[in-house]
């Protein structure tokens, strides 16, 4: 075994759990572990779960099933870390005989302790209200230009088919101070990019005694030195303010790309959800980007077959993505989620129905891309390269509305900003010359 044994981490779901791999993976570093890739030769395998979908924990809890093999012929410690663990606690051992230890995102500062603990018996960290927020002190990543940057944690909304506050607890904003000693560290360090994350990243500020939101902070972190870049992510349209729009178009650094979910184009399944808005408060968001903002890039979220919704309430959804002509959109058919209120809802979509409706969404949005990737051929733009494609000779990166695109170039080029034009439209990336 070496040092305190050998780690594999398994990550799966959202940025947040990105980030939170990496400061599992800096902890246990710091602690004395090692990191491999291979699960065969791990002491101890981490499987880092998202549940947001019933699809997502289905991949999950048969991930975890898979390691039995793992500790019948080589003894290795199972965990599970994530919002799995927040949502299931104890119950786990139950359903996966095998595991060893249940970590919840709330305990990631006591990894290595939970482990040593696994190795006499069995440990579940049962979830709680506790104001851990990571920071990147203790990351570790093989990117060391981009970083996930957490600004607050939790979430206060409740939309009702969502189990983030269940998993990730109440709203807790992390102080400014640590967040821009942060980012002036890791910029000075040669970080290139910055990704601010929060569950609702709008609403970033209450309950801090400083007097700043959301618009307050980027402008702080559009002061300090150094070429580098600014996303964040997610909105809510409830508490999306037009200020930032003002902001983002007079900032050289914070990216043009607006990730907005609507979720729903019927006011009857948005209050159903409560999102706690109006399609028409969501259009006049939508108008007020493309005129303070032209080029900007608008993404989305959209669930299909809530409970209740009806032909018309679909038909409404697929009119709004003809309006709004998003650049691109994140959709799903819905699923129950444990401890919801959409869960106990009357009028549930059959199966059949939510997955035509979803492939019928994707076919519309298709349509809508393709025609506006056509028309970006010729475009010159400024790229972040990232990493090698997966082509010989070609690099891929993204720019500051977030378009992907590959190019020739090679290793040198990697962490840099390069200046390429658009020689090529496709679904998901765009082919590219550098100039």
């Amino acid at each position: 075994m070496a040092g305190r044994g050998l780690v594999h981490i398994v990550t799966y779901g959202c940025q947040m759990n990105e980030h939170d791999s990496e400061n599992i993976t800096g902890r246990l570093v710091a602690a004395g572990f090692e990191i491999t890739d291979s699960p065969d030769a791990a002491d101890v395998i981490i499987v880092n779960t998202c549940i947001v979908r019933q699809s997502a924990e289905e991949r999950a809890v048969g991930q975890l099933n898979s390691l039995f093999k793992h500790k019948r012929d080589r003894g290795a410690l199972i965990g599970c870390a994530g919002c799995l663990s927040s949502a299931y606690g104890r119950k786990l051992l139950k359903k996966i005989p095998h595991l060893d230890f249940v970590l919840t995102p709330q305990d990631i500062g006591d990894v290595a302790e939970i482990i040593d603990d696994a190795r006499k018996k069995r440990v579940v960290s049962e979830y709680r209200e506790r104001a851990f927020i990571p920071d990147n002190r203790f990351n570790l990543k093989k990117n060391a230009y981009r970083y996930w940057v957490s600004i607050m944690k939790g979430c206060n909304n409740y939309c009702s088919y969502c189990i983030v506050p269940f998993t990730r607890g109440r709203e807790v904003s992390r102080p400014a101070g640590e967040i821009l000693d942060e980012i002036k560290r890791l910029a000075a360090g040669g970080a290139r990019e910055f990704v601010l994350l929060g569950q609702n990243v709008n609403s970033y500020g209450r309950g801090l005694a400083e007097p700043l939101d959301f618009v307050g902070l980027l402008r702080a972190i559009d002061a300090i030195g150094g070429d580098f870049r600014v996303k964040y992510m997610t909105s809510h349209p409830r508490d999306f303010s037009l200020e930032l729009v003002e902001f983002i178009r007079e900032s050289d650094k914070i990216c043009r790309h607006f990730h907005l979910p609507l979720q729903s184009g019927s006011d009857c399944i948005l209050t159903a959800m409560n999102r706690q808005y109006t399609l028409e408060h969501y259009a006049g968001i939508v108008d007020y980007i493309h005129a303070k903002v032209p080029g900007a890039c608008i993404t989305t979220d959209i669930i299909v077959g809530f409970p209740g919704e009806t032909d018309d309430d679909f038909e409404r959804t697929l009119s709004a993505v003809e309006r709004f002509r998003f650049n691109g959109l994140y959709s799903f058919y819905y699923s129950d989620r444990p401890g919801t209120a959409a869960e106990k809802m009357e009028g549930k979509i059959p199966l059949a129905i939510r997955k035509e409706r979803l492939r019928r969404l994707i076919a519309a949005q298709d349509l809508i891309t393709a025609g506006i990737h056509a028309g970006m051929v010729g475009l010159e733009t400024r790229v972040l390269v990232e990493r090698w494609s997966g082509r010989p000779g070609q690099v891929f990166g993204h720019d500051s509305e977030n378009r992907v695109l590959v190019f020739d170039g090679d290793e040198s080029m990697f962490g840099k900003f390069i200046t390429v034009r658009i020689k090529e439209a496709g679904k998901w990336a765009f082919k590219a010359e550098k100039i």
